[in-house]
């Protein structure tokens, strides 16, 4: 077999990785590997806009300084200070709090990535994948970024299992972003998602859940049947939702059709 050409220009040579620049991140792949979904970047975009607008919207507003205010009505008081708050109208101090993301199918670790270098208020971002070779490009991607050290913690181990053991020590915010459904997931989820957390769900198995081809798996999966009608998509929300409520007293917010705000209830 003849070896490469030694006069072969360098910029000739097909490289073996592909490059791709979303957001903030530019992550590599393995040329021709299924890794990266381009019709999945404005799902991505839209988990960023959500978890950006979650974490400066909750984040807790520190109580409002007391200022000395002069009482000039009574000159026997002038010397002491009564204490009163700023007006409601004045703009509250927000304090900055720490947040934690689970991305427990994190595949190459864009989502992960782009979570670390797009939101400011993230403390650690967990990324997980059971593939090993997933993991191996997770950790260039890492660096090939320069996320600063210990902001992603990755590691190679089953979702559910990885949730499961979070049930002690919950994060505030979890990302599902499956190959299909994420009913398999939801169990695990709602016990690593902390309290006021926000669990954001992402199921591509359209065919299943808006088709009228597989109405069994629909009511398997989601709890439902689905509807060949104009407002197909809204009985697919729908659906998700209540895949989400059955077995658990829980409140939902949905700020959008891939993501949830979820709490204890009685």
């Amino acid at each position: 077999m003849a070896g490469p050409n030694p006069t072969m220009d360098v910029d000739e040579i097909e490289p073996v990785t592909d490059q791709v620049t979303e957001g903030r991140a530019t992550v590599l792949f393995p040329k021709g590997n299924v890794f990266y979904n381009p019709a999945q970047r404005f799902n991505r975009d839209l988990s960023v806009a959500v978890i950006k607008t979650y974490t400066q919207h909750c984040l807790p507003l520190k109580q409002k300084p007391k200022v000395p205010q002069r009482d000039d009505s009574d000159d026997a008081h002038s010397a002491a200070a009564s204490y009163v708050s700023y007006p409601s109208s004045t703009k509250s101090i927000a304090v900055a709090k720490d947040y934690t993301i689970l991305e427990p199918l994190a595949a190459s670790g864009l989502r992960a990535i782009r979570y670390a270098l797009e939101i400011p208020a993230i403390k650690c971002v967990y990324a997980n994948d059971r593939s090993e070779s997933a993991l191996e490009w997770m950790g260039k991607n890492i660096e090939h970024n320069k996320v600063p050290l210990g902001v992603i913690e990755t590691s190679c181990s089953d979702a559910n299992a990885l949730m499961w053991s979070r049930n002690t020590k919950r994060v505030d915010i979890i990302d599902l972003d499956p190959y299909g459904t994420a009913a398999p997931f939801i169990d695990a989820a709602i016990q690593a998602v902390g309290r006021d957390g926000l669990l954001c769900v992402t199921c591509t198995d359209m065919i299943v859940a808006a088709g009228a081809g597989y109405p069994e798996k629909c009511f398997t999966n989601y709890g439902g049947l689905p509807v060949k009608q104009q407002y197909t998509h809204e009985v697919v929300v729908s659906s998700c939702k209540r895949c989400l409520m059955v077995g658990y007293q829980i409140g939902l917010e949905f700020n959008c059709y891939d993501s949830c705000k979820v709490w204890t209830g009685n």
